[in-house]
């Protein structure tokens, strides 16, 4: 059996299930986890650009 077959069974087994509402609080989350990094970046930089 080639490997493409094995492959393609597994992946015939998996349930794909799209699950939109999961994908969308995700990325809101990784945004907000972000946006606080960066904002955390602002306020401990020093305006003069001095290390």
């Amino acid at each position: 059996m080639s490997d493409f077959i094995k492959i393609a069974r597994i992946a015939a087994e998996i349930d794909w299930k799209w699950d939109g509402e999961w994908w969308m609080s995700e990325a809101s989350r990784l945004d907000s986890k972000q946006e606080k990094s960066r904002a955390g970046l602002e306020i401990h930089s020093d305006p003069e650009g001095n290390a």
